[in-house]
This record gives structure tokens, sequence and C-alpha cells, in this order.
């Protein structure tokens, strides 16, 4: 008993020091940096703020309507739902963030859902003109050469600028398809992961979810480059 008490409140020290915070927050902005495809590993901490504040941080209603000057850290974390969808909350209401790279246009949302073992956690980018700019994860319980393959440079890189998420106006997302089906030419979907069938499945339907709940504000981002 005494150890799982010294674990527990531990962890909730290291929450509360002031340096994980700053490292859980620098490790965020790396992640939306890297999907917009900054090479971090050869940024010390003043470039990637430099960087990062050409960005701009946008907060929304669930009509995508754009709340004005919230920051994303003016933010709190609700409970995450059952489906591993996370919930950002203002005041007490659910928002939703995104961040826009203004200098290559590119929307990013963060992404969440179940896989297997838990949560995934990432983020997906879109260019301005319709098509896919990349997608990442930076938190997750998947099985290392398994489930654990999302981290594969094989799995994200299918997820460019050949594929789209709106196909004739509507909203399809991108299907995760059974390993080995070519999916080159096909704009609308990529490649699952061998031996990992619930985890390629819980991408494509968490990617799905989550765009929906950006739906109104991409449209409008996109124009009609759809």
């Amino acid at each position: 008993m005494s150890v799982v008490v010294s674990v527990a409140l531990s962890l909730t020290f290291a929450k509360l020091d002031p340096q994980y915070q700053s490292n859980v927050e620098l490790d965020r902005i790396k992640n939306i940096l890297q999907i917009a495809g900054y090479e971090t590993d050869n940024m010390d901490r003043e470039k990637i703020d430099t960087v990062y504040r050409t960005f701009n941080e946008i907060v929304i209603k669930d009509d995508g309507v754009e709340i004005d000057s919230v920051k994303y850290n003016e933010l709190s974390i609700g409970n995450e739902l059952p489906s591993g969808e996370s919930v950002y909350e203002l005041n007490g209401y659910r928002v939703f963030p995104l961040f826009e790279d203004t200098k290559n246009n590119i929307l990013i949302i963060p992404i969440s859902g179940k896989g297997l073992w838990g949560t995934l956690y990432g983020y997906f980018a879109i260019n301005n003109n319709g098509s896919v700019a990349g997608i990442t994860f930076y938190k997750h319980k998947e099985t290392p050469g398994l489930g654990g393959e999302v981290d594969a440079k094989w799995f994200q890189k299918q997820f460019n600028d050949t594929k789209y998420i709106f196909n004739n106006e509507k909203l399809v997302s991108l299907q995760v398809m059974k390993p080995g089906i070519n999916t080159d030419k096909d704009r609308y979907s990529v490649n699952g992961i061998s031996g990992a069938t619930i985890t390629s499945n819980g991408v494509q339907n968490f990617l799905k979810a989550d765009l929906e709940n950006y739906e109104h504000y991409i449209r409008s981002y996109l124009g009609g480059n759809r």
C-alpha cells in the first residue's frame, strides 16, 4: 500500500512541477511544428518558440464559430469520452482548439481515440488546397511492432498531399484498409497495419469523428477547395 501511495504522490508532484509542465508544453509544440514539416530536432527552445509564434492558436465552438482572443493554454481538459475523444473546455463549455501554420497554409487539429490498449493522441493536418498534410501520434500504449507502427514513417507518410478528406463536397475522411491493398491511386484511403486490426480501425474511426467535430470550420477554411 505504501509503495502505491508513494508512486501516486510522485506522479502528482511531477505534474505540479513547473519543469514537468514546461516539458509537456514543449513536446506539444514540437509535435505541432513537426506535422507542419519543421525539423525540430535541430532547433533549440528559443527557435521552437519563435517559429510557433508564427502559428495561429484558434478556438471554436461546436458550430465552427471562432472565439476571439482565446489561447490554447486558457482551456481546461475535461473528462475524456468513452471513445477516447479528448474534451476541451472554456468556462464550463466544450470548445475545440486547432492551429494554423500561416507560413505554409496548413490547418492542424488534435485527434484522439481508442486503439487496442488505450487512447492514442496525435495531430492531423490539412493543406489549404484540401489535400492532407500529415498525421502524427505523440502518446499511446499500442504494442511495438504491431499497433505501435502508427509511429512508423511508412504508415505516416501515406497521409500526404495525394490524399483528400472531402469527396464531391462530402466529408469522407480516410479509410484505413487491410494491409496489402494498393491504395496509392485511391485519394481516400491508406493501408492499415498488419496484425493490428483494432488499432487500424480505431484510427479510421476516431479520425472521422474528430474531423466531423471541426467540419464547419474546415469547410470555411478551405472555401471552394473541397
